[in-house]
């Protein structure tokens, strides 16, 4: 079975060879067929054979194609692939992966033959042939990477376009992270009860508010449990009233409540409810919804919920995380989209005299560190020093990386799941 990422790869390629404004002649020589499976090898084959005959390639004459050559069967397929300026820089990295894809199918091929025919010469012949294609369609110049970053530069600073990072709308955490950027992974980690799904929700709240397309995986509570939660932040009402609105939801409060809830209307703010899922299931979902809402950032709550990969479920718990560790950050560079990780951490800040979080506290790996781009730990002080204020959350950054380190103060709002900047005179008391 092909996985969910493959297959939403495929068809992106399909849509980019698709475009107008390619040069399709070279694009057909560093996409070649061996990188689609299924319906998607004969869509690739009636694009091939349109452009030889120098047809239009669109959508139209593709389903006509497939029809006059007794393929209708795949004309379903063509719903899935996208017309007219498609292409994308990710393009490159879809084919590489593709390409190491179908090198495994083939080494598997190669390894059910043998034990059929038992002719070594023969397989180690075919694997010697697989080795040597390669594909150059990730491969680019320095020049022109330094070259692209520049012209993209210019652009921003001439306002023709605008620079592709997403803030917080939280001010003294923007202050010091200034925001996400596209393929960025971001770790937000945390003891219990400290806040740190709070602070998540709120972040992608804050930026669905701005208009800006994101995504919440909910792994550990429901997906009712977080529309309470929305509810809660955006009516300042006690979460406690949830639980019994029998008896402590008045009719007003409930009007209220549906005035509040329309403020979600038709801002781009998606939850996706996951019991269990691996990292295949959940990079397809941000395809999917990359592709059809335009994502610019996922959220996932949490790290440790995620399933490992089935070869491995048999492996020590250290090295199932490295492996998610990796492919989260794979995920992110692949997708171009940033995102915000919420971990658990260990016990052993419990046991020192400053209860801060460090990254030496993030459960079962070290790989995590490497990694993420920047990590960021919640933290609460009321919780080991009650002269504290009990609204105080301190949001301490230890990896940033191109960026500074420091600890933004900010407000919690418990009884609401609510966070936001620390009122300047309640700074002072401190």
């Amino acid at each position: 079975m092909t996985p969910t990422y493959h297959i939403s790869a495929e068809r992106r390629l399909l849509s980019c060879l698709l475009d107008a404004y390619i040069d399709r002649a070279s694009f057909l020589m560093q996409i070649p067929e061996r990188l689609f499976t299924g319906n998607n090898v004969f869509i690739y084959r009636g694009i091939e054979a349109l452009h030889r005959a120098e047809r239009p390639v669109d959508l139209v004459t593709l389903h006509k194609y497939l029809v006059d050559n007794g393929q209708t069967f795949v004309t379903l397929d063509l719903g899935f692939i996208a017309d007219g300026i498609t292409i994308t820089s990710t393009w490159k990295t879809y084919a590489a992966d593709l390409n190491e894809a179908w090198k495994q199918r083939e080494e598997q091929q190669i390894m059910a033959d043998l034990a059929v025919d038992r002719d070594i010469p023969r397989a180690f012949a075919r694997y010697q042939a697989m080795q040597a294609v390669e594909t150059n369609a990730s491969e680019t110049t320095a020049h022109e990477l330094a070259k692209d970053y520049l012209l993209n530069m210019n652009e921003v600073r001439e306002g023709r376009r605008k620079d592709s990072v997403y803030p917080t709308f939280i001010a003294p955490l923007d202050r010091i992270l200034i925001g996400f950027k596209p393929s960025e992974f971001v770790l937000l980690g945390g003891r219990p009860a400290m806040g740190k799904t709070l602070l998540a929700l709120q972040i992608a709240m804050n930026q669905a508010m701005a208009g800006i397309p994101v995504v919440f995986f909910t792994m550990e509570m429901s997906a009712d449990q977080l529309s309470q939660r929305m509810l809660s932040n955006l009516a300042e009402m006690d979460g406690s009233h949830f639980l019994n609105p029998t008896e402590r939801i008045t009719s007003d409060q409930f009007l209220t409540l549906g005035q509040k809830a329309d403020l979600l209307k038709s801002k781009p703010l998606y939850i996706v409810d996951l019991h269990q899922a691996n990292l295949d299931r959940i990079e397809g979902e941000i395809a999917k919804l990359k592709t059809k809402y335009g994502v610019c950032g996922f959220f996932l709550d949490y790290l440790q919920l995620i399933e490992p990969f089935k070869m491995d479920k048999p492996k020590a718990k250290i090295e199932q995380m490295t492996n998610i560790s990796k492919t989260l950050k794979s995920i992110c560079k692949r997708q171009k989209v940033f995102g915000v990780v919420v971990s658990s951490l260990s016990r052993a800040s419990e046991g020192r005299a400053d209860h801060r979080p460090m990254m030496s506290d993030l459960r079962e790996t070290g790989q995590l560190e490497f990694d993420a781009d920047k990590i960021a730990f919640v933290y609460r002080p009321y919780q080991h020093d009650d002269s504290k204020p009990q609204d105080l959350m301190e949001v301490i950054v230890r990896k940033n990386r191109n960026g500074m380190m420091g600890i933004a103060d900010i407000q919690c709002l418990l009884p609401f799941t609510k966070a936001n900047e620390y009122p300047p005179d309640k700074l002072l008391d401190l």
